[in-house]
């Protein structure tokens, strides 16, 4: 059973896609070729919402759960 090749390139990085497709077909392409070819299947990058290094996760959701709604000029006065 052969395996189609968008499974095989898949989750590689884009040289190891590159070389992965020159095993499986024997041939060279570009870099270019193999993009195409998984985005002509479907497939798309899905990379994870970026966060800062230095955020504080507690911190974050104890203000979440002491801030007042709304914006200050949403408030209504006392």
């Amino acid at each position: 059973m052969t395996v189609p090749v968008p499974v095989i390139v898949a989750g590689l990085l884009p040289q190891s896609r590159q070389q992965a497709y020159r095993e499986h077909s024997g041939k060279d392409v570009a870099r270019s070729t193999i993009y195409r070819l998984l985005e002509r299947h479907g497939w798309r990058k899905v990379v994870p919402r970026p966060r800062h290094p230095k955020a504080d996760q507690a911190a974050q959701s104890a203000f979440k759960k002491t801030a007042p709604h709304g914006t200050p000029r949403g408030l209504s006065p006392g």
